[in-house]
């Protein structure tokens, strides 16, 4: 795992104190604990310095004291380590102490960001596969937990000495949540005669930020706020005589008053410091106000430029080795894994306090451009035309759109008439503006920028020069860089005329205001101190807020003091930068904000998916590729800004080719393709050693002949190189456009395949023939130049038919006739004399047909609903005397045919039962007179019954109808004799009558 730098960053943070409590660092186990801390970095199991392993299943809950909040940061500003997970590996994050209470789970790049928990524990689950991804893919994560305080803290400044115990001077408080107030706490005013100190530093080592809602602090009182541990760090400012409420601070307008958000920079004079406020109030004796209210909390991350690096906004990529490379050349053998970190610029949206920062002397335009614009000031001691800003400049929390130019080296954010006087005197005034804490205040232009301000003359010809064009301003750079440059060259010293042909007394320095940063840059050519008018050493290098209680001067670039009895030697300090190229200076007044920004990385379009939304992206990539990093972000005035950068993955072009040699061919003609390449890149001379060539044919040489047949084809070929990069060409190859001849069946299209049963004959004929010339021919049979054939093949057989033109192309088809045995019928009856009884006369047929696929029966039974049957092996119920013809017709799959036909017989036996007598006397038992049989034809069925007079009193025309006693008019008859008469036939139509008497009883 590559963990660069860490342990010199964990080194300077306990160095310059930035972590306040006890710091315990953490890797997380391999098994299933916990553990308690306050403050440290938290690593995966790998650990600082290694990869996390494989299999791994494993809990782990972290906690910090009770009353606070868990936050873990796993993109935190000093972590240079992405999170970065191999394929399949898991991390899980739940709220607590169990696995209840899911925050997330997280894969590959996903880094979790900040994480902070409900209450005081986070519980972090991790399974790994057996697999190792490798590229860096398990490298794990760095991250940075830490606590905040639920409730906040209460912290009054304190009088030096009143604390119990040990006294601390100042006192020191370390917190990120807490109430600020004077003296006098929440409720009470502070008192007269105070000297009262507090300093705020961070319990988790990050930045103080202090945010006022309240101040109210009499004349002659003051608050001194320092950017650092003690009253030797930068001071901010001193406020005093303010009465403020949070209305007033939301607006903008604190006047006197500290700005209403105040954080610590972590910076003195360009070098790294401790990350912290103090705060000293001073009362007198007269009066005392209600002091103020502010809230304390903590900011992650501060703007901050390295001394070389540009005052634009911008982003830039750097590699795992902090390198910042434009280009990455990759190949495909080895995927490599980048891991990419964004350094960025861009300064947030507070003005209200500036670091003041040495950088190199190189001023972004010449100090004589000629895209400079001449201001034409010609006279001394006066404010040039004001000038309209090219975008909105914020200056002490304040928004501007022009500035005045002064002659004597500075520029005003006020507005001043043109040729208005330039009040220039420090004579009167026995106090140094680089001792700025003793009243009276520095006697300068407040709201000002200051670039050398001193006593000038631009009023003075100098050689070569046109008179007034040695001060000029111009508007130079693009979106979101514009620059305002404000530009002295060459302008001499007041009261050193007489050395008019001197370049000695002629300083030239350069002011520049950056668009998207408000960072505010001075560059020093030359800077000569002084003439007996110019006393002892005036001239200023800073900047001074509108109400002056806000002054930064560059240390010893301020007024110089008299010494002893004021009439000593001048002091000035000289920058002899034409006699010498390194006295050269230069000074950058970076504002003091936390970075607040969007970030997002694409992969080659920002309109796409981001790739990541944190600091750090893990890229690979085995084309050439685009990779940006996108900073969105608003400016102090409200403006929208976007930057970008982008890294190249460059694959080394490579272009491949098929040469043909002939891409228009007769059906099932031959050609020939051949991969081609043109020469390798003077950078990359061995690109094409050792190709490898894999045609879409299979074949694996670089030239290969084809005949695609009929119908056009295109051919692939995938080349690939040494580094196991691939690249694919295509090559189409077009069949001459030829009518293909096509053989029907009796001038119907059958496609290719017919079949047909063996002793078939069958025509086959040339369709679709309509090329002049064409010459036919049937190569099977050995026919040619006719338009049919007649054919009986006794086995399947393959029929060509060939059409050639003039040019010698020919066009085929074929047609396969598939030849069929024919199938054999055959079966038996069982039983083939059939005898039937209650009905019943079934006969079942036996199938001993041969290679057939179908069957169909017909069971010559004229008397019943069932003709016929496509069963295998049928049942037939015959209920009728007589012989009958049976037939079976057997298919195959070619709907060739066989019959076959056998008889059988039927028989019925006949008879018919009539009672003698029956009692319908209601007792159940021989109720009905019914005569019964077998054999007889129910259709043919007549039964009359008479009584003894010769009288008809029942009769019916059913077999299955009986005579209940009743005569036809219903009425019972009377005990005795009957006659009856049954006429009917047999099943095989022979008629029986049949007379008689019954008995009936009651």
């Amino acid at each position: 795992m590559n963990r660069i730098k860490i342990t010199l960053i964990i080194t300077i943070t306990l160095l310059l104190g930035l972590v306040a409590g006890a710091q315990t660092n953490i890797t997380m186990p391999s098994t299933s604990s916990s553990q308690n801390g306050d403050m440290g970095w938290f690593w995966d199991p790998g650990g600082p310095s290694a990869n996390y392993g494989t299999n791994l299943n494993c809990t782990f809950t972290l906690c910090v004291p009770s009353g606070t909040t868990l936050i873990v940061n796993f993109s935190h500003e000093s972590s240079i380590t992405p999170f970065t997970l191999g394929t399949g590996d898991t991390l899980w994050i739940y709220d607590g102490t169990g696995t209840s209470n899911l925050i997330g789970s997280y894969v590959d790049q996903t880094s979790p960001g900040i994480i902070e928990s409900s209450g005081n524990c986070l519980t972090f689950v991790m399974h790994t596969n057996d697999v190792v991804t490798g590229n860096g893919r398990e490298a794990g994560w760095m991250a940075w937990y830490q606590y905040r305080r639920i409730n906040p803290d209460t912290v009054r400044l304190g009088l030096v000495g009143q604390y119990s115990g040990t006294p601390i001077s100042p006192l020191d408080k370390t917190s990120c949540n807490a109430w600020f107030f004077d003296s006098g706490g929440p409720s009470g005013n502070y008192g007269n005669n105070q000297d009262c100190y507090v300093r705020f530093r961070s319990d988790v080592g990050s930045y103080v930020h202090v945010e006022f809602s309240e101040f109210n602090v009499s004349a002659g009182d003051t608050l001194f706020i320092y950017d650092g541990i003690n009253a030797n760090a930068r001071l901010i400012g001193k406020f005093t005589d303010a009465n403020i409420n949070s209305a007033a601070y939301a607006a903008g307008n604190w006047g006197k008053a500290p700005p209403k958000d105040i954080f610590s920079s972590g910076y003195d004079n360009g070098v790294p410091s401790i990350r912290a406020l103090t705060f000293h109030f001073k009362s007198n004796s007269t009066g005392a106000g209600t002091g103020w209210k502010a809230k304390v909390t903590c900011a992650d991350e501060i703007f901050h430029l390295d001394a070389s690096a540009s005052a634009c906004p911008s982003v830039v990529i750097l590699d795992e080795n902090l390198l910042n490379s434009d280009t990455i050349r990759v190949d495909c053998q080895n995927t490599q894994l980048y891991h990419f970190e964004a350094e960025i610029s861009v300064t947030g949206k507070y003005t209200n306090d500036y670091t003041i920062n040495p950088i190199p002397y190189n001023p972004p335009y010449d100090l004589y451009d000629q895209n400079l614009t001449p201001l034409g000031m010609s006279v001394d001691d006066n404010w040039g035309p004001p000038t309209t800003l090219p975008f909105t400049f914020d200056f002490f929390g304040k928004h501007y759109t022009n500035a005045s130019p002064g002659a004597n080296g500075c520029i005003s954010m006020d507005i001043y008439p043109n040729g208005h006087h330039f009040a220039y005197a420090y004579s009167s005034y026995y106090q140094a503006c680089n001792n700025y804490y003793t009243p009276p205040d520095c006697p300068v232009p407040k709201n000002s920028i200051y670039c050398g301000m001193e006593d000038l003359d631009p009023s003075v010809t100098i050689p070569g020069i046109p008179r007034g064009n040695n001060i000029r301003f111009g508007v130079l750079g693009e979106y979101p860089c514009r620059t305002f440059v404000f530009s002295f060259w060459q302008v001499q010293l007041f009261g050193t005329s007489i050395y008019q042909n001197s370049t000695e007394f002629r300083n030239s320095y350069q002011m520049v205001m950056y668009e998207g940063t408000n960072i505010i840059e001075v560059h020093v050519r030359h800077r000569k101190c002084c003439a007996s008018t110019n006393h002892n050493g005036e001239g200023i290098i800073g900047l001074q807020n509108s109400t002056g209680s806000q002054l930064l001067i560059v240390p010893g670039r301020g007024i110089t003091p008299y010494g002893p009895g004021g009439t000593d030697a001048l002091h000035g300090w000289n920058v002899l930068g034409e006699t010498n190229e390194s006295a050269r200076e230069a000074w950058r007044f970076v504002p003091v904000a936390p970075m607040e920004y969007e970030i997002a990385w694409f992969r080659n379009d920002t309109n796409s998916q981001p790739i990541s939304t944190v600091k750090y992206a893990n890229v690979a990539a085995d084309v050439t590729t685009n990779f940006i990093c996108r900073i969105k972000y608003d400016g102090s005035n409200g403006a929208h800004y976007t930057v970008m950068d982008t890294v190249v993955f460059y694959l080394p072009p490579r272009e491949i080719a098929i040469e043909v040699e002939d891409s228009l061919i007769c059906p099932n003609a031959s050609t020939q393709l051949t991969v081609t390449h043109p020469a390798a890149p003077a950078a990359y001379p061995q690109l094409y050693d050792n190709m490898h060539y894999l045609w879409s044919t299979g074949d694996t040489t670089q030239t290969i002949t084809v005949t695609p047949g009929i119908t056009d084809q295109t051919y692939s070929c995938t080349v690939t190189f040494a580094d196991y990069c691939t690249r694919t060409a295509e090559q189409a190859i077009h069949i001459k456009a030829l009518i293909k001849p096509q053989i029907m069946l009796n001038h119907e299209d059958v496609g290719d395949w017919i079949s047909i049963c063996l002793g078939t004959e069958v025509i086959l004929t040339a369709d679709s023939i309509n090329m002049d010339s064409t010459i036919l021919n049937w190569p099977t049979v050995g026919q040619g130049n006719v338009p049919s054939i007649l054919v009986k093949p006794s086995q399947t057989k393959q029929y060509v038919l060939e059409a050639t033109d003039m040019e010698g192309c020919t066009v085929r088809d074929t047609l396969t006739v598939e030849v069929t045995p024919p199938p054999i019928a055959a079966f038996i009856p069982t039983p083939d004399h059939v005898y039937v009884e209650n009905g019943q006369g079934i006969v079942h047929f036996n199938n001993l047909s041969q290679n057939a696929s179908s069957y169909y029966w017909l069971f010559g039974d004229k008397y019943s609903s069932e003709t016929g049957s496509a069963d295998f092996e049928p049942d037939h119920n015959y209920t009728r005397p007589g012989r009958y013809t049976i037939w079976l017709t057997a298919t195959d799959s070619s709907d060739c045919r066989d019959s076959i036909w056998q008889t059988i017989t039927v028989e019925v036996p006949y008879f018919l039962y009539v009672p003698a007598a029956f009692s319908p006397d209601g007792d159940g038992i021989n109720e009905e007179f019914k005569p019964s049989g077998y054999g007889m034809d129910e259709t043919v069925y007549e039964m009359l019954i008479y009584n003894r007079w010769g009288n008809l009193i029942y009769r019916t025309g059913s077999p299955y109808d009986s005579w209940d006693g009743h005569d036809r008019k219903g009425n019972e008859c009377p005990t005795g004799e009957y006659i009856y008469i049954i006429k009917t036939q047999t099943l095989d139509l022979v008629p029986k009558e049949y007379k008689g008497a019954v008995l009936l009883m009651r």
